[in-house]
């Protein structure tokens, strides 16, 4: 399997001096499904905003499609690798869905036809309806709130998907329908999709790795 991301001894420490990451080792091949498990505070959204250059590595590095995360502009890196926010409400600024999804496309300056393109395509891999572009985000459930966040990423067409804590805040059945998009866009549209995550059954469920094939040959290092 090629390793799209290769992490090299990174380590992270936050402007107050809070040492997040140290000495962090890993690989992700294509097309796989990983789970970031760990305790509260123990680096895993640390490590995940790492990955697609929302912070640079204070040590170490982070290579993503060969490109080093240091000197590579965040335009680039989200290109490749997309971050969900754990709350949507915290990604989602526009005044409707449609200008959400085509922020980001319009941001890489992407001639309109092509943003067009992107939008639509988008909002049906998420199953976003027509008849809700126009309306704002905040008026959606959570999970469809969700969906429009990941519609914004996929519009980039990002190798990688994050998803930080994607079943926090949502009831049992909603658990599962995020969950069974999250597996659609890994299998059906051979997205390497990448969750944080407190539910081991998750893991259990969904995870491509035994859970010892990850800790003992890929992952090494320490979570502060």
């Amino acid at each position: 399997m090629s390793q799209y991301i290769e992490v090299e001894q990174l380590g992270f420490r936050y402007q107050d001096g809070t040492e997040a990451l140290v000495e962090v080792n890993l690989a992700i091949g294509d097309n796989e499904f990983i789970a970031l498990i760990g305790q509260n505070g123990s680096g895993k959204t640390t490590l995940a905003k790492c990955l697609n250059g929302l912070l640079k590595p204070s040590s170490g590095r982070v290579l993503v499609d060969g490109l080093d995360s240091r000197s590579t502009s965040i335009v680039q890196m989200v290109k490749r690798v997309g971050y969900v926010f754990q709350n949507p409400d915290h990604q989602l600024f526009n005044g409707n869905c449609w200008d959400e999804i085509a922020y980001g496309p319009r941001n890489i300056q992407l001639p309109e036809p092509d943003v067009k393109e992107r939008v639509a395509e988008a909002a049906g891999v998420v199953g976003l309806p027509e008849r809700l572009f126009q309306e704002h985000p905040f008026f959606l459930s959570k999970g469809m709130r969700q969906r429009v966040a990941i519609a914004a990423i996929l519009a980039l067409r990002p190798k990688v998907i994050i998803v930080d804590e994607p079943t926090t805040g949502q009831d049992a059945r909603q658990s599962i329908e995020i969950m069974d998009f999250l597996v659609e866009l890994h299998e059906k549209h051979e997205h390497t999709v990448i969750i944080v995550t407190h539910d081991m059954d998750i893991v259990a469920r969904h995870g491509t790795r035994r859970p010892w094939d990850f800790a003992a040959r890929t992952l090494s290092g320490r979570f502060a």
